[in-house]
């Protein structure tokens, strides 16, 4: 398991799974509560992390690319509904 400890009043670490996924570890919050749940990535020289509200599985993949077909990843990533928001929003707030 991989390890990175953050401490201030308490003692909070990411540890990893045997498959990688980050987890929190808060000794202190472990009998009182549920954590939340978070997901880290990177790709070159950037980085994300996500943390989910209790009880929400989160998980993030960054990868640069050198090139993006637009209409390729909208439909897979977005449902029509939210396409449709997604559109509403950008008509509204166009500076064009």
């Amino acid at each position: 398991m991989g390890k990175t400890t953050f401490c201030s009043r308490t003692c909070t670490q990411i540890l990893s799974t045997s498959l990688g996924k980050p987890v929190l570890q808060v000794p202190e919050l472990a009998n009182l509560t549920a954590l939340p749940d978070v997901s880290i990535s990177h790709s070159q020289n950037f980085y994300v992390a996500v943390v989910s509200s209790v009880g929400l599985q989160v998980g993030i993949d960054l990868q640069k690319l050198n090139a993006v077909r637009t209409n390729d990843w909208l439909d897979v990533a977005f449902s029509s509904l939210e396409l449709a928001i997604l559109t509403q929003f950008l008509q509204k707030n166009s500076t064009c």
